[in-house]
């Protein structure tokens, strides 16, 4: 009865401890890990005095599917290390896209449909926008493409088609 009752313990130990195991499993993987907390736990162990090989190892056992590389973990640790003490990432350098704006988006519009055979020149020369800005704005925002020198979309039904549907081929 007494090896039954220790074997009965040493079972539900075991238990117990895969279940524990399976929790904390669960929970990181649930866990939405976005960069400020990642450089925030980086930045936590750093202070421990833990080095940065085992915090990337510790992060890549908890969140493989989401770990930073190394490569980064070394980076944070070093700006950590420097003084940094924001987790945000810095503004970069370059020129944001502001030239497609819903305004832009419509007076390219209204200008393709006053004239559909227009062209980029047409268009860059009454919009004062650049080609780039254009080609964007007709085909990502405006979903248009050029067939015939013609802007049309680029999925036509029988209403939108640029030929009546009774010079189509059968």
């Amino acid at each position: 009865m007494l090896q039954k009752y220790i074997w009965y313990i040493y079972i539900s130990k075991r238990i117990y401890v895969l279940k524990e195991y399976l929790n904390k499993y669960t929970f990181w993987k649930n866990l939405k890990m976005e960069n400020p907390n990642i450089r925030f736990y980086i930045n936590i162990r750093r202070k421990l005095g833990i080095k940065a090989d085992d915090v990337y190892q510790e992060l890549k056992a908890a969140i493989p599917d989401q770990h930073p590389s190394r490569k980064t973990v070394w980076m944070w640790f070093a700006h950590f290390r420097e003084g940094r003490e924001h987790l945000k990432d810095l503004p970069r350098t370059g020129r944001p896209i502001t030239e497609t704006n819903t305004t832009h988006i419509q007076r390219v519009r209204t200008i393709i449909e006053e004239d559909p055979w227009c062209t980029y020149d047409d268009i860059e020369e009454e919009s004062s926008l650049s080609r780039g800005t254009i080609q964007r704005i007709i085909h990502e925002h405006l979903k248009l493409k050029k067939v015939t020198s013609r802007w049309v979309p680029h999925q036509l039904t029988e209403q939108k088609s640029p030929r009546p549907s009774s010079h189509l081929p059968r």
